[in-house]
């Protein structure tokens, strides 16, 4: 080999490990960059799948305490007009099962954080709710401190008309939510004792009297 082809040896030598050094400077950086948004994407895709999961979870809380409160309404609303048609009969309420309150914790811890996940419909109707068992709570602190005297049927029917009416507006608030359907007209004691199916001398009145 003589001293001109060495030497052109040498050169394209020189010029392939030049351009091999460029490559592998650039591959590294390419590799980071591809590394950093494939990263972004799955710790995007783990947070989302973390928040929904916990949407869901706080969703499924407020609906099943959703049902448990209608539960407790319909028993109250039972439990008021019974003892309701005995006081107006004049006779003495022995025993009574009415809670002292009823209580949302679900409702009142998880609902601002996903309030954004429910209809503007539902939303109207579920921030109603605190305020109607604030009420409710109200007139059954009222009933439950005051029901001392089971022979004073005044007192006691008074006390189990004012629970009857702060049950409806709760148990509407309710009945849209379930139904997803805003009600034109305020429910009515005829329409929740017609529901439940409940026989009742007060009730009947109310059915018999124009207007109501």
């Amino acid at each position: 080999m003589d001293i001109e082809t060495f030497h052109n040896c040498l050169s394209y030598l020189s010029l392939a490990q030049r351009e091999k050094s460029s490559l592998e400077l650039l591959l590294p950086i390419a590799t980071t960059a591809i590394g950093i948004f494939i990263g972004f994407g799955i710790n995007v895709i783990r947070d989302r799948k973390k928040d929904d999961s916990a949407v869901k979870n706080k969703k499924m809380c407020i609906n099943e305490e959703l049902e448990r409160t209608r539960s407790e309404l319909e028993h109250i609303f039972k439990e008021c007009i019974k003892i309701y048609d005995s006081a107006a009969a004049q006779q003495a309420v022995l025993g009574h099962q009415i809670p002292e309150e009823i209580d949302t914790p679900f409702l009142r811890e998880h609902f601002v954080s996903i309030a954004h996940r429910y209809t503007k419909l539902e939303r109207e109707a579920l921030t109603q709710i605190a305020p109607a068992v604030k009420y409710i709570n109200h007139s059954l602190h009222a009933f439950t401190s005051t029901y001392n005297n089971p022979s004073n049927t005044n007192q006691i029917a008074i006390g189990s008309l004012n629970i009857l009416s702060c049950t409806i507006h709760g148990y509407q608030c309710l009945e849209v939510i379930a139904q997803k359907e805003k009600k034109s007209k305020k429910t009515t004691i005829i329409e929740i004792a017609n529901k439940l199916s409940i026989t009742s001398a007060y009730v009947d009145h109310l059915r018999n009297t124009p207007n109501l």
